[in-house]
């Protein structure tokens, strides 16, 4: 069993060497190609792919058209508090399966983030809210 777990502490080392080698190789890179970088994220800009949040919802499977569909067949709101107008709009994802559930607003979006997606949670937090008259 004591091998078994130095083993495993082995292994865990080199990853981590070999996670903080490749660390140091890329703040190399970066030093070195500061003007490359910076003529190539001016040409993505110019062509629209650099937007954070149209990169995110690539990474969804989600363009523009299909954002603006969803959201309006939401009723162009939050689908969780209603909100019609909002700083930033984000689409409500499962993490683990990517699949995306609902337009909702930034608020709305980070509460259910910051509470793990978890209806046990929030559900939680709603009583302690009502129990202490915070409503």
């Amino acid at each position: 069993m004591l091998a078994a777990s130095n083993q495993t502490s082995d292994l865990l080392a080199q990853r981590e060497a070999a996670h903080e080698r490749a660390r140091v190789s890329k703040r190399k890179w970066v030093a070195n190609n500061r003007d490359y970088i910076r003529e190539r994220a001016r040409q993505q800009r110019a062509r629209g792919e650099l937007d954070h949040t149209t990169r995110r919802w690539r990474v969804l499977g989600v363009c523009a058209a299909e954002f603006a569909k969803k959201f309006q067949s939401q009723g162009s709101k939050c689908a969780v508090c209603g909100a019609r107008e909002a700083k930033k709009w984000s689409l409500d994802h499962d993490h683990h399966t990517l699949r995306v559930r609902a337009v909702l607003c930034n608020r709305c979006n980070l509460g259910l983030g910051l509470f793990g997606d978890s209806a046990v949670r929030l559900r939680a937090a709603a009583d302690y809210i009502e129990l202490h008259g915070l409503l």
